[in-house]
């Protein structure tokens, strides 16, 4: 899940056009940000470690949505059943 504030003010200074977060997260130069990110730490991780593929979430995860308790924990269940669409996605292949 990106940190919207940023992202959006990161493609307003890249110039990249976008009517709401989906079509945001949707676009080609953003996805490839992200993957260049993800490309500089996994040089730090054995292959077995490293992030292979991922998805952009458009909801930020929250106490009030479920996803983390008080404390800010994620809660795996709730996580899990609720994306489970997104991680098969993942490892369709």
């Amino acid at each position: 899940v990106p940190s919207y504030t940023y992202l959006e003010e990161w493609a307003k200074d890249k110039e990249i056009t976008f009517n709401d977060r989906a079509d945001l997260i949707a676009n080609p130069k953003v996805i490839a940000r992200f993957q260049e990110e993800i490309d500089k730490y996994n040089k730090n991780f054995g292959h077995y470690e490293q992030v292979k593929k991922f998805e952009i979430m458009l909801n930020e995860w929250g106490i009030d949505s479920g996803e983390l308790t008080p404390t800010l924990k994620l809660k795996r269940k709730v996580i899990m059943e609720k994306y489970s669409h997104l991680v098969n996605k993942i490892y369709e292949e």
